[in-house]
């Protein structure tokens, strides 16, 4: 064991507290398509399924619009209107399993071609939103942190 390791249960359940006061209001979820060509958009589309972004406690990710500031330091990644989802625990498997896999983020190896989107609803939503996820960032150690960009209202 190590002390990520052993820590990573306990931050699980600190990050549940704002949902427990309702002050997560968004709903997100991870889409994946899947596509009947040899590319992504190719012929049709097979299948749509969507898979809530929550840890095992059903906590949704904190959801915040990037700054400006952020934009400026991106270097022209980031664009005004970006959303960046944060602390998102990353999984583990003691005392029991908890956290998001990191897999849920990547186009699952198949014979036929797979995209993966975000969808969000909230307060500023009254219908889902289709993200585009930009970057996705695994290197901090207690949690992963994903920006992504609209692509179109009712998703």
């Amino acid at each position: 064991m190590t002390f990520r390791n052993d820590f990573l249960p306990a931050l699980q359940e600190i990050r549940q507290i704002p949902q427990l006061l309702g002050l997560r209001l968004f709903t997100i979820n991870v889409r994946v398509s899947l596509w009947s060509g040899q590319s992504v958009g190719d012929g049709y589309l097979i299948s749509v399924t969507d898979t809530p972004l929550v840890d095992a406690n059903g906590t949704y990710p904190k959801l915040s619009y990037v700054s400006q500031r952020d934009i400026v330091q991106s270097a022209g990644l980031y664009e005004d209107g970006d959303i960046q989802l944060k602390y998102i625990t990353p999984s583990f498997t003691v005392p029991i399993p908890g956290g998001t896999p990191i897999s849920l983020f990547i186009p699952p190896i198949q014979p036929v071609p797979a995209e993966i989107h975000l969808t969000v609803q909230g307060p500023r939503y009254s219908n889902p939103v289709l993200y585009a996820i930009i970057k996705t960032y695994t290197e901090a150690t207690f949690h992963y942190t994903i920006i992504a960009r609209a692509m179109s209202v009712n998703a």
